[in-house]
């Protein structure tokens, strides 16, 4: 199980990187100009007034990381990465057959096109 986790996320985590470096790289500077963050006590009070928008702080302040490519880029690597292995270890536990594992990139293009519609 071991390699075959390794065999994913070495398979999986440069060619996304490279979508995201390559192909989305102003996609990425989009993403980073349509939100604000500040490490304010009065930001944090208002953008966290209601339930819902601890999502919205968290995301604004990932999102700082956008300005630069290869920044944007290794988070939503990491992002693909934690949905990979969260994915082979419930396939690998379900089912314990090896030939079964290519299942678990079926959530990992389902979040990826997330991605790329999301623009908030």
């Amino acid at each position: 199980m071991k390699k075959m986790l390794l065999f994913h996320l070495l398979l999986v985590c440069p060619v996304v990187f490279l979508i995201w470096y390559i192909a989305f790289s102003d996609y990425l500077w989009l993403l980073e100009g349509n939100s604000f963050f500040a490490f304010t006590s009065d930001f944090a009070d208002i953008q966290l007034s209601l339930p819902s928008d601890w999502a919205q702080y968290i995301g604004a302040c990932l999102l700082q990381f956008f300005r630069f490519r290869m920044g944007g880029a290794l988070v939503q690597t990491l992002f693909v990465a934690v949905v990979l292995l969260a994915s082979d270890i419930i396939v690998a536990r379900l089912t314990r057959n090896e030939r079964l594992m290519w299942l678990s990139f079926v959530p990992v293009v389902w979040f990826m096109s997330g991605q790329f519609a999301d623009t908030l």
